[in-house]
Order: C-alpha cells, then sequence, then structure tokens
C-alpha cells in the first residue's frame, strides 16, 4: 500500500480489540469511543460464542489472532484510504468509532447508547 501517510496510528488485532485500542490511545495520550453495533461479527464467531455460551461482541473485543489491522486516520480521509485499500487488496475498511480528548476516556458504546470503559482484556504476554 502506498500514500498511507494520513494514518494516524495502526496495530494489529493479534491481542483482542480492546487491548490494541488501548495500546492505541495510551500510546497517543488520546481516548476513544468504539460503537458496538458497528463492529463486524462474523456468523461462525456467532455460532462458536452460543454454543459456549458467550457473545459473539465478547470475542470481538476480548479475542486475538484476528487478522485484522485497526487504524486512526482524519474523518476527511475515509472514502479516499478506504478505496485504496479495497483496490489493492480486495479488504472492506469499516469505520467502529472515533478518537477523543484523553479525558474521556476510552469507552465502548453499546446499542441503546450505554456507554462503558473499554477495558484491556485481550491476551496479555506477560500476565502469569
Amino acid at each position: 500500500m502506498r500514500d498511507w501517510a494520513t494514518l494516524h496510528a495502526m496495530i494489529d488485532l493479534s491481542d483482542g480489540l480492546a487491548t490494541d485500542l488501548n495500546h492505541i490511545c495510551r500510546s497517543s495520550r488520546v481516548g476513544a469511543e468504539v460503537f458496538a453495533d458497528q463492529i463486524p461479527l462474523f456468523p461462525w464467531a456467532q455460532q462458536i460464542a452460543q454454543a459456549f455460551g458467550d457473545t459473539p461482541l465478547d470475542y470481538a473485543l476480548k479475542g486475538g489472532e484476528d487478522f485484522e489491522l485497526l487504524f486512526a486516520l482524519p474523518e476527511g480521509e475515509f472514502e479516499r484510504v478506504s478505496w485504496k485499500v479495497w483496490e489493492e487488496t480486495g479488504t472492506k475498511v469499516t469505520v467502529i468509532g472515533r478518537i477523543l480528548e484523553a479525558e474521556k476516556g476510552i469507552n465502548l458504546v453499546h446499542f441503546g447508547g450505554r456507554r462503558v470503559p473499554l477495558q484491556p482484556e485481550g491476551y496479555d504476554h506477560f500476565r502469569l
């Protein structure tokens, strides 16, 4: 991919969305909000979650090895960058939230508008 100069931050989601978003926000000294209803949930993940009595959203937030990239860019750049990603890789880009001031924290906005702090509950390489 060429011409990614407008990206402000990017990380792979190998440790889970909640953990990796926290890494970006902490490193960049910003906050964020993620909209639960905009997070892509794949049908097979829904089936597995149901079989184990979990929610697919928990898997999306806390699971790892998703082989997805999380990146931040200015709102005005979404169309251009998403088209470039599609054109070069055939991959759809999905907006799942937005970056905010650090004081607002890192939150998950649920379907009804309820906001809860998004804790870094994914994989931790140094946890014993």
